[in-house]
């Protein structure tokens, strides 16, 4: 019988897309836990270390004002809803 497979150890993850309004956690909350269990464990995938993701912000709340909580916290951008086509590119 195979092991069930546990988070983050199928593929590498190159980017997550986080919104501050989510249901239970919001996302800076969820981001802490990303980066919480890349801290505690040594990701490897085919024997290559797996860098910690990319995070993208999307929100609906001013992003001047969530910007350097977002900055200090490892966030690559913040982007306000609804984006425009071709704007994460």
């Amino acid at each position: 019988m195979e092991d069930k497979p546990q988070p983050f150890s199928i593929l590498p993850i190159s980017y997550v897309f986080l919104d501050m309004a989510m249901p239970q956690m919001n996302g800076l909350q969820v981001l802490q836990e990303i980066k919480r269990i890349y801290k505690a464990k040594n990701f490897k995938y085919k024997h290559v270390v797996i860098e910690e993701p990319v995070y993208i912000f999307l929100t609906g709340f001013s992003s001047e004002i969530l910007e350097p909580t977002l900055k200090k916290a490892g966030v690559e951008s913040c982007h306000m809803k609804p984006l425009e086509t071709g704007e994460l590119m």
